[in-house]
């Protein structure tokens, strides 16, 4: 064919597909191609190492990260261009080296605290506690509750307290108590921040004691004694009677209650075990050793049985200073005497012989 004939005729119709194919090259190159200002070096790193990667047919070599990607947008997909396989290729993204992770908040727990048996002591009672092993929160105060024998729970502490016990000094004799500790603390926490503990219970002291002086079967000498005032009284106190009532004090007639709300009883003659200590001399076979061994006495005592205020029946032994006195050291034997040791015959009379 000849081009120049060619050229001549249909000259329009190639420029203008000559000018559509240009057109056609720009848009392809500008929408495929890197912008201007991306590094060509790395550009050009980065696709000889995944044209190779797709020619081989083989998944990208694993690489480690200083962190895990946990945002998706991170990965990119590629198909290669052997086989159709994709495959999932991690950008990693561009961090500062100094720069800081949060570290995982430790989770605080609050648990009850445990609360002992309370103490009793005349006209007061002792609330002791500690801490439960198993907090880790940071106990800020503990607060002390009371219920008495009728009424509702009341607060002993207005504020929190950062002490381990308490003392109740506003109790009445003879009366049954309840007792509960809450812990505290500000810290946030996976249980709730106030606790309270299991509940202790106490029956205070009365305020009267009686001492059993002796006596005879028939009549009793005790000695009632108030132990918040220090005043004491005797009584001769008869089987079937009650121990202790109102009676003067003194010339002026002062009268003061010794009443107890006992009863007597019986009064027996009963057996009594003493333990005292007694020291023995024993043969070591080469000598003698004293020692200190327990030895078990009775003696024949006064015992009264009677009833609390309460219904109790109780029993109480006389405070007398008669107790068996300790015996003296057991004689030690004699030493054994040694064997005597037998007589040789004299071998030079034997051959005079």
């Amino acid at each position: 064919m000849d081009l120049k004939k060619l050229f001549v005729q249909h000259g329009e119709k190639i420029g203008l597909g000559a000018a559509i194919l240009i057109l056609v090259l720009v848009v392809v190159k500008t929408s495929v191609m890197p912008p201007e200002d991306t590094d060509v070096g790395s550009a050009n790193q980065l696709a000889d190492e995944l044209d190779r990667r797709l020619n081989e047919d083989q998944p990208p070599k694993a690489e480690l990260q200083d962190y895990v990607a946990r945002n998706t947008s991170m990965w990119q997909t590629v198909t290669a261009a052997k086989g159709g396989n994709t495959w999932a290729v991690y950008k990693a993204p561009i961090a500062k080296a100094d720069v800081k992770t949060r570290e995982r908040a430790t989770v605080k727990y609050l648990y009850a605290p445990i609360v002992r048996e309370p103490k009793l002591a005349l006209g007061k009672v002792t609330v002791e506690w500690e801490a439960d092993k198993k907090t880790t929160a940071a106990v800020s105060g503990y607060k002390v509750f009371r219920k008495g024998p009728q009424g509702d729970w009341q607060p002993l502490t207005e504020t929190a307290i950062t002490d381990t016990s308490f003392t109740d000094n506003k109790v009445e004799p003879k009366k049954k108590y309840s007792y509960k500790v809450s812990a505290e603390t500000k810290e946030p926490t996976a249980t709730t921040k106030v606790v309270e503990s299991d509940v202790r219970e106490a029956t205070t002291l009365g305020v009267k004691q009686i001492i059993f002086r002796g006596g005879t079967e028939q009549m009793a000498q005790i000695l009632v004694r108030k132990l918040d005032s220090a005043q004491e009284k005797m009584f001769f106190v008869k089987v079937g009677d009650k121990i202790g009532d109102i009676v003067a004090i003194d010339i002026k007639g002062t009268k003061v209650d010794f009443g107890t709300g006992y009863v007597l009883n019986a009064i027996k003659k009963e057996k009594r075990k003493y333990v005292r200590m007694e020291t023995v001399k024993e043969w070591t076979g080469s000598t003698y050793v004293e020692k200190e061994v327990e030895k078990e006495d009775f003696k024949t005592e006064l015992k009264i049985y009677y009833t609390d205020d309460d219904g109790k029946a109780c029993e109480m032994w006389a405070e007398t200073d008669s107790k068996p006195e300790p015996k003296k050291p057991t004689t030690p034997p004699k030493e054994p005497e040694k064997p005597a040791e037998e007589k040789k015959p004299d071998e030079k009379k034997d051959e005079g012989k």
